[in-house]
């Protein structure tokens, strides 16, 4: 060991032996000079001896090394000494970390100039230098080396190291970490700024609340207040209140509620919150306030007074009122919406109910019309199937009436015939006539060819226009071919009865041959009878007295003979089952004898063989004598009850349809007329629900504008006001005329507020009066230039006017003034400094003219456009210069342009500007 590091080794072990007083002594000795340090060193030293056991100073060197190692790398703080060189000869563990070197043994040997950079290392040099003359260096410096970026504060002190003879032969130094003294400090210092600026943040909110705020003592003692509590007492300065009670300024029954209340919660420490109670304003008009009460406590948990907070709800109240009587309006409201809605129930339950009804009657019709054996069906205007029945269906081989539906005859039928049908069908839609029992060719199922008995007639809708037609065709083929047949019949009997007359002349000429002729005749005859005896057809003969002659076996069997002898020589009289039958039948075949003409198909009442009542077509004809005399009556008669049957079964259920089809027409019409009356209340439910949202919107921006809006210019008003007030001999005349303009705009503010409230109160009562008349609109133009170029001027703006002198319009002067103030107000709010604003008036029609204001402003997006002139979205957007506003203004603008006839409209792009334009009629419209 060499003597230097002996002598450190002296000097350190006994100043380590006070180590734990080593922090304070150091800043002690900051500004001390060398001698006298080393003076207080060596007394700790001496005083430390004393107390410690000191044995001997025989132990070796060796061993007091590994001792003084021990100690310096055990300190919390980092401990290092160097030579007169500079160079490191001791240090212990921490400092060797700090430097982020892996052993203390490494710095042996080194220079600051080894370790550091070369400014910090000047730093370091010059402190050493200082040392070394003999002075203590007490250095605080801040390092960026925490782990987390946070910084660190250390204290390093530097002494010089003496040895025996004084001379110095180097120095020690420690380096103590203090970030969490400092930053304690530091977080002191914090906190003491942000007390004193939540305090005067506090005192400044205190005095510019409109709520009444004050502080009183244990003894219900007025101890603060803010300038509203001291306008509702009238204490009229902040002295005058100090110490007073609610005595000194209110009626003694009210003064006993409030010092109750206060005695309560000082009593008690349970804070009273939200108390409604009658009070006063700046004014002395009773108000209804809503009072809060807490204690105060000492650092010691001890209340010592309370905190009192009162506000003015009286139009709350107010309007909670108004919101009860207007709830309750809305419970009657939907007290009706339920009743209607209950009628619209039953109602759709009746309609439930008879469309059950109306689907049955519809089944059962269908099934009727189904079960007849006529082709029925109905098409549309344009001859395609809507509906038909089951026989028409299988007669077009369709599987149902879905799949015939919409086709046409041109799909089932031949051209030629297709078309024939076609054709009757746009006759009847064109004519609106029926046409019935047209005989058409048809088909049957198996596609043989079929007369037809057509009847096709209109089918109308509910107005009574034609839509379609219905068609019924009836088979007629078989009573076609009887007709034929009995035609044939009558003509084979005429020519009978001709050739009966050339056999008489024959039989005159010729009487040689009359045996022959009577043969034939006889033979004839017996064809003939066979013929009319195998007839299914009633066949007589008779003569000018209508005395049977002679009769087919049909007609025997139903008169009940055996014979004909029974039957020849009498006459219905005797024959028939009634005497009116029997007048009828002589009196139709006299006057057949008279006039020669023959009866054809006459439907008459007749009998079977079982004596039932039976329609029978008859038909009668004259036959004649040789001469050419009518000489009787010749009477077929076929018995048609079957088809008079299906007949009248047909015109029943034609009948049948028909009155349905006028039931399901009057209930179409209830269901219709029901219907309508639904859609009348929906839209009356529809109308008063947009109404009721309306009101709704309406209310909300009142009541926002009211909380909001109009309550800051006050606020600004009273802070800056009651600022002067206090501090009015402190401020220099610059600061007063500054806050005097600040009042001035907010009330300017306000006041605006104000009067566009009044105008959008009037125009939703509708109290507003229009008075228009033909006015100058140029001049109002000019008027509101002039208002606003103070305006303009404070920001620079342009304001640029191309208005002829004649622009006339019809509209009232109050309402178009204010839009054009609006209007220009919104473009110098929204226009930067330098921009400019110009005004324009042309003609957007005939007997319309058009105001455009166009600005080089912010602009805006469309979403902000689409929100500008509705009352339930609020928008309202700062000035280039902060000016504030409330979105009322353009909504005003909006239903003023309206009133008078005219529509307003905007054009905008963000960053480049807007253009507002309204138009107004130039003359009364009719």
């Amino acid at each position: 060991m060499t003597v230097s590091e002996s002598v450190i080794l002296l000097n350190f072990r006994l100043l380590m032996s006070s180590v734990h007083l080593l922090p304070g002594i150091l800043y002690f000795l900051g500004g001390m000079g060398s001698s006298l340090g080393v003076f207080v060193i060596y007394k700790i030293i001496r005083r430390s001896q004393r107390r410690r056991a000191f044995h001997s100073v025989s132990h070796s060197l060796l061993d007091e090394s590994d001792q003084l190692n021990i100690l310096i790398n055990n300190l919390p703080d980092c401990v290092f000494f160097k030579d007169v060189d500079g160079k490191y000869i001791l240090a212990n563990h921490k400092f060797s970390k700090k430097l982020k070197v892996n052993r203390p043994e490494d710095l042996y040997g080194k220079t600051d100039k080894d370790l550091y950079e070369k400014d910090e290392c000047s730093k370091y040099i010059e402190n050493d230098n200082k040392v070394l003359t003999g002075e203590v260096e007490i250095v605080k410096h801040k390092e960026e080396s925490n782990k987390n970026g946070a910084s660190q504060f250390f204290l390093t002190t530097k002494i010089p190291i003496k040895d025996k003879k004084g001379n110095i032969i180097g120095l020690m130094g420690t380096c103590s970490d203090i970030s969490e003294q400092e930053l304690s400090s530091l977080e002191i210092e914090k906190q003491h700024h942000i007390i004193e600026k939540e305090r005067n943040l506090l005192r400044a909110l205190m005095d510019n609340m409109p709520d009444t705020i004050y502080i009183k003592d244990k003894e219900c003692r007025f101890l603060d207040g803010n300038p509203e509590q001291i306008k509702v007492t009238k204490a009229k300065t902040f002295n005058n209140l100090i110490g007073k009670t609610d005595f000194d300024f209110y009626p003694k029954d009210m003064a006993e509620i409030f010092y109750k209340d206060d005695k309560q919660v000082i009593e008690t420490g349970e804070a009273i919150i939200n108390k409604e109670e009658i009070g006063f304003d700046s004014r002395g008009n009773i108000r209804v306030k809503s009072t809060t009460k807490v204690p105060i406590r000492d650092k010691d948990g001890n209340i010592v007074g309370l905190v009192g907070i009162g506000r003015d709800i009286t139009r709350q109240k107010e309007s909670e009122e108004k919101l009860k009587e207007q709830a309750q309006s809305l419970q009657e409201i939907n007290v009706l919406l339920e009743e209607r809605q209950e009628e619209i129930n039953q109602q759709a339950d009746e309609l439930s109910s008879q469309n059950t009804i109306l689907e049955n009657e519809r089944n059962l019709l269908r099934t009727l019309i189904d079960a007849i054996p006529d082709f029925i069906y109905i098409k549309d205007k344009e001859s395609r199937f809507i509906t038909a029945n089951k026989n028409t269906c299988e007669i077009m081989k369709a599987k149902d009436q879905n799949e015939l539906e919409g086709k046409t005859d041109f799909d089932y039928y031949a051209k030629e015939i297709a078309q024939k049908y076609f054709a009757d069908e746009r006759e009847v839609i064109k004519s609106g006539k029926a046409l019935i029992n047209r005989q058409e060719i048809g088909f049957d199922k198996e596609g043989n060819e079929r007369v037809l008995s057509t009847t096709k007639v209109p089918y109308y809708d509910a107005d009574g226009r034609i839509i379609g037609i219905v068609g019924v065709g009836r088979d007629i083929t078989e009573m076609k071919e009887f007709q034929e047949q009995l035609e044939k019949q009558a003509a084979d009997l005429q020519e009978n009865n001709q050739l009966l007359e050339e056999r008489q002349e024959e039989i005159k000429k010729q009487s040689e041959s009359l045996t022959e002729q009577n043969l034939l005749l006889e033979k004839e005859r017996n064809l003939l009878r066979t013929l009319i005896d195998n007839m299914p057809d009633y066949i007589y003969i008779k003569d000018k007295e209508s005395r049977f002659l002679t009769v087919n076996k049909r007609l025997l069997k139903v008169m009940h003979k055996e014979s004909l002898d029974e039957i020849i020589g009498k006459t219905d009289f005797e024959t028939a089952p009634s005497k009116e039958a029997a007048d009828l039948y002589y009196k139709d075949e006299q006057e057949l004898l008279q006039t020669g003409k023959p009866i054809i198909n006459k439907e008459e009442i007749g009998f079977d063989e079982k004596d039932r009542e039976r329609v029978i077509s008859t038909s009668k004809v004259p036959f004649y004598d040789a001469d050419g005399n009518i000489a009787g009556v010749v009477g077929i008669g076929r018995d048609i009850t079957k088809q008079k049957n299906a007949e009248k079964q047909l015109r029943e259920q034609a009948q049948n349809l028909q009155e349905v089809n006028m039931i399901l027409e009057e209930r179409q019409e209830k269901i219709q007329h029901q219907s309508e009356e639904l859609n009348k209340q929906a839209q009356y439910l529809q109308k008063a629900n947009v109404q009721l949202e309306h009101l709704n919107a309406t209310k909300n921006k009142f009541f926002s504008i009211i909380a909001h809006d109009l309550k800051n210019p006050f606020q600004a008003i009273f802070g800056f006001s009651e600022l002067l007030m206090r501090n009015h001999d402190d401020f220099e005349e610059n600061q007063k005329l500054e806050l005097l303009t600040m009042i001035k705009t907010s009330s300017e503010s306000a006041f605006n507020l104000l009067e566009n409230l009044l105008h959008w109160a009037r125009t939703q009562t509708d109290t507003i009066r229009y008075n228009p008349a033909q006015i100058k609109i140029s001049e109002l133009i000019e008027q509101n230039i002039e208002l606003t170029k103070a305006s303009a001027e404070n920001k620079s703006i342009s304001l640029i006017s191309e208005i002829n002198s004649d622009c006339n319009v019809y509209a009232d002067s109050n309402m178009i003034n204010l839009v054009i103030r609006n209007l220009l107000s919104n473009a110098i709010k929204f226009t930067k400094e330098e921009g400019s604003i110009v005004i324009k008036c042309y003609d957007a029609k005939s007997d319309e003219l058009a105001v455009s204001i166009t600005d080089t402003g912010i602009g805006m997006s469309k979403e902000n456009i689409e929100k500008l002139f509705r009352i339930d979205e609020y928008f309202s957007t700062t000035g280039t210069s902060g000016e504030g506003g409330t979105g009322l203004g353009l909504i005003i603008c909006k239903e003023f342009v309206e009133k008078n006839k005219g529509i307003i409209s905007i054009e905008s792009e963000p960053g480049i500007g807007s253009t507002f334009t309204f138009t107004l009629p130039k003359k009364k419209k009719k």
